[in-house]
Parts: C-alpha cells; sequence; structure tokens
C-alpha cells in the first residue's frame, strides 16, 4: 500500500497528465450486465451493481432525521444511523443500526478515517457524504481520501449536486473520472461512488450525468433530496 507522501505524488502527476477528464460511458444496462476489469486479480468481474437509496424522511417511523436504505437489488437493506464521531459507533449499533453515516467536509479526513475504522472494528458498514460543492473540491484532496477511506472499507461516497453541477458539469465529472480511479482493494471505488443532489435537481439529469453511479440521496416527500419514486423511475427500478 503506498504511504501518503508517495500517493500524493502519484495522484498529482496523473493529474498532470491528464488533459481532458471527459470519457465515454457505455449505457446503464450495458454497464449492470457486463461488469468491471479487476486490476488486482487480472480477471474481468461479472457482476451487477448495488442500486441503494438513501432515503430521507423525518416522517419514517425510525425518526427524524434517519436515514434508511431502500434498495431494489440490494437484499442488505436497514438502518443507516448518522454518527458524530467514532465514539457514537458502538452506541448505533447496541441500537440497531446495520451502517453509520458521517456527513463532513473533505477535509475532515482524520474524523472519516476514524469513523470508518470504528465502523468496521463494530462490523457495520459506514458511508461518507461530503457537503462540500463539488467546484469547490480539489480532485487531489478528494482522491487521497477516497483512497484512505476504501482502504479502510468504507461503503458508500456520496458527492454533493446542486443544480449549478448539473448545469455546468465539468467540475463533477472531473471528479468523478479522478476518484473512480483509484486503485483499492475490494469493491472498485466506482462501484462505491454516490451522489447527494439537492431537491430541485432534475433526476433525469442526474442519472444521465454519471451512468455508472448506482448510490443516490433521495426523500419520499421530495425535500432536501429529489424524491425516492421519481429518481428509481429514471434508474428504471
Amino acid at each position: 500500500m503506498l504511504g501518503f507522501g508517495a500517493r500524493h505524488a502519484l495522484v498529482a502527476a496523473r493529474r498532470r497528465l491528464s488533459s481532458d477528464c471527459r470519457t465515454l460511458v457505455t449505457a446503464r444496462r450495458q454497464t449492470s450486465s457486463a461488469g468491471y476489469y479487476d486490476s488486482q486479480s487480472g480477471q474481468f468481474v461479472s457482476t451487477k451493481p448495488t442500486v441503494r437509496i438513501f432515503e430521507h424522511d423525518a416522517s419514517s417511523s425510525a425518526g427524524a432525521g434517519a436515514v434508511h436504505v431502500v434498495a431494489p437489488v440490494d437484499a442488505c437493506t436497514g438502518r443507516v444511523a448518522r454518527v458524530a464521531s467514532a465514539a457514537c459507533v458502538a452506541t448505533a449499533q447496541r441500537h440497531g443500526a446495520s451502517a453509520g453515516r458521517f456527513d463532513c467536509s473533505v477535509a475532515d479526513r482524520g474524523e472519516a478515517s476514524a469513523i470508518v475504522k470504528a465502523a468496521a472494528e463494530h462490523g457495520l458498514a459506514c458511508d461518507v457524504a461530503f457537503a462540500d460543492a463539488a467546484s469547490d473540491i480539489d480532485p487531489i484532496d478528494a482522491e487521497l481520501i477516497v483512497a484512505e477511506l476504501c482502504d479502510l472499507g468504507v461503503r458508500t461516497l456520496l458527492f454533493k449536486v446542486s443544480n449549478d453541477d448539473v448545469d455546468d458539469d465539468d467540475d463533477l465529472r472531473e471528479l468523478l473520472s479522478v476518484c473512480s480511479g483509484v486503485d483499492v482493494p475490494g469493491t472498485p471505488v466506482r462501484r462505491r461512488l454516490g451522489l447527494s443532489a439537492a431537491e430541485d435537481v432534475g433526476v433525469n439529469q442526474l442519472v444521465a450525468l454519471a451512468p455508472d453511479v448506482y448510490q443516490f440521496d433521495a426523500s419520499a416527500t421530495g425535500r432536501g433530496h429529489p424524491q425516492t419514486a421519481a429518481l428509481l423511475a429514471a434508474l428504471d427500478f
């Protein structure tokens, strides 16, 4: 595993060499049936991606502010508890959470790493959502924290999306492209990336913008995030 300094130098060099971060992508259904190439094993893995919808609905039975999982093709569903620190993970486990969720800035790498590590130690999945606007995130900083969290076993990494990001999508496309190129053990990074869109972002535009992304924030009522039913329809589930 590369040390921090070596990894930083590598990603900086990669960014300088990349003059165009836009890449051609296959249709969602083609990607689903094709799978991905595992560079560590040298094999092409045929698998369907997990679609995971994080449901934000204050009127839900689990209480205001809870995050639930609605996953049409994922058998591992359950309550995702919000955690503010690594010390909260054990409490979340005792209260029956299947995963912990930490919302933070890209700059909070140390705290995010501590929470993901604690979740792994307690046998919980961990999801991290970045509050920074895509245009404010340096791709190298994002790549470093994504690599570190994936090495520790993070399940999902969600990036904030606004109408500005959809209308002028260069920054978001670069961010997703750079992060998708990180080589980590286990599930490839591109299978872990997700989008946390504002409620006024069009779901069809959102899905078209990132056809290889299968993890999203949503709301049954359409408050704060796109409406769950509309998002699932756009995803063709």
